[in-house]
């Protein structure tokens, strides 16, 4: 599985980032240590703006970084 896999089924499981800023209270983290913040930031913009490529990503059929594209886009055409 990949990194982008990984860190978009962290983000499923986890859609919503901490709330509080004290380390170790990131439930994400604790579940899915090996996934980057930065991806995990990149798989839930994916959700928010793009959620039908959310299966392709963990199918691997289309990378985090095309469908992270893809929904800053769309995110940026919002009004």
């Amino acid at each position: 599985m990949t990194k982008g896999q990984l860190a978009m089924l962290a983000a499923k499981a986890f859609p919503e980032a901490a709330t509080t800023k004290r380390r170790g209270c990131c439930a994400a983290k604790e579940q899915f240590p090996m996934v980057d913040s930065g991806r995990l930031a990149k798989a839930r913009t994916v959700l928010a703006y793009a959620p039908e490529l959310v299966d392709q990503v963990i199918a691997g059929t289309k990378s985090l970084d095309a469908a992270y594209h893809e929904a800053r886009n769309r995110k940026m055409l919002m009004p």
